[in-house]
């Protein structure tokens, strides 16, 4: 059935010219909806809420889209933690939780609009003294898809490896 409709098709020439036309129209018009990765300079991130308890802390962070345009984020940011003396801290520990594996989700973030990431880790307060590095005096946001970074001051007393969730809609 699907051949005899196509093979119809094709003895008229116009038709087929037309369907073929429309096609690339749609084909186009499709490549043309499809929205660009964000860039640092387009977003804004801050902590929005915290929950600690039990030597375990969970930051969830706000990241707003102060750009002209709509901007797309996938997956899963990576995060550096920053000590006083401005360089990265090395986080040893295991976190009582695995990263997840990686994730292909995306977020479409119109002018204004927010998504949300969070971290969870375990606080060094749990720990005895020594065992833990200094205390972290900010993070340092590295978006998937890019080379580019974004400094949140911060100040966290973090233990363990991060475990870092995935972009999610709102914040």
């Amino acid at each position: 059935m699907r051949f005899r409709l196509f093979k119809g098709i094709l003895r008229s020439g116009y038709q087929a010219w037309s369907l073929c036309l429309i096609t690339a129209i749609l084909c186009i018009s499709s490549q043309a909806q499809k929205t660009a990765s964000c860039t640092a300079t387009e977003l804004d991130v801050a902590p929005s809420s915290t929950d600690a308890g039990m030597g375990k802390a969970e930051i969830t962070f706000s990241v707003s889209n102060v750009g002209s345009r709509s901007c797309t984020l996938t997956g899963i940011p990576k995060i550096d933690v920053i000590g006083k003396s401005n360089r990265r801290l090395q986080l040893t520990k295991r976190p009582a939780r695995q990263e997840p594996a990686s994730i292909t989700s995306s977020v479409v973030l119109k002018a204004g609009q927010r998504a949300s990431f969070s971290i969870a880790f375990g606080s060094s307060n749990s720990y005895p003294p020594g065992e833990c590095p200094e205390r972290a005096t900010a993070i340092v946001v590295h978006f998937p898809k890019s080379m580019q970074t974004k400094k949140v001051n911060i100040e966290l007393d973090v233990c363990t490896r991060l475990v870092v969730s995935p972009f999610a809609d709102g914040s």
